[in-house]
């Protein structure tokens, strides 16, 4: 639906402030250098995305540059694409993006949840082009100009799914490419219909960034609404009434990569983990009107004390609510009740208490979904 394409696209400009229309890195900025549109990496496999781009529709091109050939994954990746410097994973290591590699073509020169074979080698002067069709499912390469096999369409790149919408996406190890998104004239012709990403930036570039006071706020984590009392209630329920769910499937909103779901059977509930900060879970349910409970237990936590030691770490669990508005955000952090549309109940119960977080505006959300962070 086009409004929620929309919504989509509105958080993620937001999100990116400042840094709107420019490269981010994801992981490993220490060994990444960005220099405008120019990517120099000398060590580790950092990752870098165009901050505020989030493709949902329609049809897209962009071409970069090799400088200093070598191991480089680049495409497009998704709104769960995260990629990790220490761990080697960067841009088609998962099922959130997808990165041509040239130094390793044709054995490995398509990289979607590993390796698959396509294309052919590039070279120091090699471009390279991105073109993807959001609403057909189709990515196509070109080398030089060329989307004539052994570049195209790889068998990945062919009715493939995403999160929430398609970000360019690059990853490097030891190497160096300057990209070219539309703001200059690309060096090569892009295939019919297809639109410069930077067409996309220039038409949903707000109107002003943040306000300086908005910028304090953001970084500013003091500055949250005063915690509410909160009051314990005992409720009572009687039979589920006919054709009500009896359970409701969870899923993973945010940081896929290191959120572990296993799946109820009989009378046991869903449990949930996390290998690694922030992931975010939500119940598979809108509701609309009436009145909700839900439970959760904490069964560990990093550092959970036994009956010798005392719990020090800070891992807090945030449980709560959200409308269709929120969107968790693995990479920043960002999980239930950190925005404007999510309020959840932050602790630690071997050290915090507890404290309700609510973001910093009002919203009406049209429904809500219990999430778990």
């Amino acid at each position: 639906m086009h409004w929620v394409r929309t919504l989509q696209e509105q958080h993620h400009i937001a999100a990116a402030g400042a840094r709107y229309g420019t490269f981010q890195c994801s992981t490993g900025s220490s060994d990444l250098t960005i220099d405008g549109l120019k990517l120099v990496v000398r060590d580790g496999f950092p990752s870098a995305t165009l901050a505020g781009v989030l493709l949902t529709h329609g049809k897209w091109y962009y071409e970069f540059t090799v400088l200093n050939p070598g191991v480089a994954q680049i495409g497009w990746a998704d709104l769960d694409f995260v990629g990790s410097n220490r761990e080697g994973l960067g841009v088609g290591d998962d099922k959130h993006s997808w990165g041509y590699d040239g130094a390793r073509a044709p054995g490995s020169g398509l990289w979607y949840n590993g390796r698959n074979t396509f294309g052919q080698q590039w070279s120091a002067g090699t471009v390279i082009g991105c073109a993807v069709d959001v609403d057909f499912r189709v990515m196509r390469f070109s080398h030089n100009g060329s989307f004539d096999a052994p570049m195209g369409v790889p068998g990945p790149g062919l009715n493939f799914e995403f999160t929430a919408g398609l970000i360019p996406g690059f990853t490097l190890n030891p190497s160096s490419v300057l990209a070219n998104f539309g703001a200059t004239p690309f060096k090569y012709k892009a295939p019919p219909g297809h639109l410069p990403v930077w067409s996309w930036v220039e038409s949903h570039r707000p109107a002003a960034l943040r306000s300086e006071a908005m910028e304090d706020a953001t970084d500013d984590d003091s500055v949250l609404p005063e915690t509410p009392t909160l009051h314990q209630t005992i409720s009572q329920f009687g039979p589920l009434p006919p054709g009500a769910r009896e359970k409701v499937s969870m899923r993973a909103s945010s940081g896929f990569e290191v959120a572990v779901i296993e799946a109820s059977t009989g009378d046991k509930p869903v449990k949930l983990k996390a290998t690694a900060r922030y992931p975010t879970f939500v119940g598979d349910v809108e509701l609309t009107g009436g009145r909700y409970f839900f439970e959760v237990a904490i069964v560990k936590t990093p550092g959970s004390p036994n009956k010798h030691q005392r719990q020090t770490s800070n891992a807090p669990v945030a449980l709560g609510f959200a409308d269709k508005m929120h969107f968790g955000d693995y990479a920043n952090k960002q999980g239930a009740g950190d925005d404007a549309h999510s309020w959840a109940l932050l602790f630690n119960p071997f050290v915090d208490g507890a404290t309700l977080a609510k973001g910093m505006s009002s919203n009406e959300g049209a429904g809500y979904d219990p999430m778990v962070q």
